[in-house]
């Protein structure tokens, strides 16, 4: 077993760091694990398998899921107003 750190798994999926963490919170996205203090790495292989599940859910034409980044206060407020 094989332990990415933050910066491989950027590499790998081209996600921002605050988008990788959105998607963990959402729950569609591997969880890191702590490997050390301060340091924390995602699993290679859940990895592969979260790729994979994308690219069968693409080839079998099932609709992707969009991750919305959370809204602010402000544009709540601003559409409250309308």
């Amino acid at each position: 077993m094989r332990f990415l750190l933050k910066a491989e798994v950027i590499a790998r999926i081209g996600y921002t760091d605050q988008h990788l963490l959105r998607l963990e919170k959402a729950g569609k996205f591997p969880r890191r694990v702590q490997i050390g203090p301060g340091r924390v790495g995602w699993v290679d292989s859940e990895i592969e398998q979260w790729q994979s599940a994308r690219i069968a859910a693409r080839d079998s034409g099932a609709p992707q899921q969009r991750v919305e980044p959370p809204r602010r206060a402000a544009d709540v407020a601003a559409d409250g107003c309308q």
